[in-house]
């Protein structure tokens, strides 16, 4: 039987680099535009007993295997992100940035790693059907280079119809130069 996505999604982690190169204009008053090209790499995880598999060409949430010992299950995505930000020094050192990011979803992949007995298994589901781009908002507040920020992703991550439907938003750390 097919895992409930209520009940199987766990915790998310991203890691990234929202400006690898950039261009940026800035003004006498504490204004910026800027334009960019980053790296992302995300991975959504699964827990309360499912895993993934791949279903008539789709992408599904199944029960885990019943002789499963120790499983992780996760769908990772990879993503060339392309931000547009615009920031306002707000007060000497604290500055506040608001913007878009669209994300090319170049790679993604499915992983499921348990162990049967003592033997240790790993089975990888490719082409997953992701969204290739994807547009996402994002607020940072940012002191002295280091910064909170909150990104929401209101597009779902895989293809309508080609596997569970969900997005996400997130909360993380930023350092800023």
């Amino acid at each position: 039987p097919t895992g409930s996505l209520d009940r199987a999604l766990g915790h998310q982690s991203e890691l990234g680099f929202l400006n690898v190169l950039g261009v940026q204009l800035r003004t006498r008053f504490g204004f910026s535009a800027s334009l960019g090209v980053g790296i992302e790499q995300r991975k959504y995880y699964l827990h309360n007993g499912t895993a993934f598999a791949k279903q008539d060409g789709k992408l599904a949430i199944v029960d885990k295997g019943e002789n499963w010992d120790k499983w992780k299950s996760h769908l990772t995505v990879s993503s060339l992100q392309f931000p547009l930000l615009v920031s306002q020094r707000i007060y000497k050192k604290l500055k506040f940035t608001v913007g878009a990011v669209m994300d090319l979803n170049l790679w993604a992949h499915a992983v499921n790693d348990y162990k049967i007995g003592d033997i240790e298994h790993s089975e990888k589901i490719t082409k997953i059907h992701q969204r290739k781009v994807t547009f996402d908002p994002i607020a940072v507040i940012s002191v002295n280079g280091f910064g909170l920020y909150f990104r929401y992703r209101p597009q779902n991550v895989l293809q309508h119809d080609l596997g569970p439907q969900f997005n996400n938003w997130s909360l993380g750390v930023m350092l800023t130069l």
